[in-house]
């Protein structure tokens, strides 16, 4: 019994290597419904690379460091945009550092973001 209670509460691990790298626009955030350790997971919608997609389960406190309009890096595989996930640690570096996301990805990965321009990004 509590092997079933520890796989069903453990975090799955993503082992996806993410070729590419994007910033996305918070659309709406809310609570999944779902608590951890008494802690509620949230579910945010996000904009990037023309795509609208919800991301379920996020970690207890994002909704304390974001809100609608904010910019969140986003991982994704190139043969499949939909394959994506947010960085969440990478996000947070956005909006303690206050700087514009093309800025970050360029210094993180070496790379001009891959993602969209603020003006195509916004919905």
């Amino acid at each position: 019994m509590a092997l079933v209670v520890w796989w069903l509460f453990t975090p799955v691990q993503d082992t996806t290597d993410y070729d590419r790298v994007a910033k996305g626009r918070l659309l709406d955030i809310s609570f999944s419904g779902v608590r951890v350790n008494q802690e509620s997971l949230v579910n945010v919608l996000v904009k990037y690379e023309g795509i609208k997609k919800e991301f379920e389960h996020l970690e207890r406190g994002f909704e304390l460091n974001f809100k609608p309009g904010d910019y969140v890096i986003v991982r994704y595989l190139a043969e499949d945009k939909l394959k994506s996930k947010v960085d969440v640690a990478e996000s947070k570096k956005i909006r303690a550092r206050s700087i514009d996301p093309d800025v970050l990805v360029k210094e993180i990965y070496g790379t001009e973001s891959m993602g969209q321009t603020a003006e195509n990004v916004a919905e």
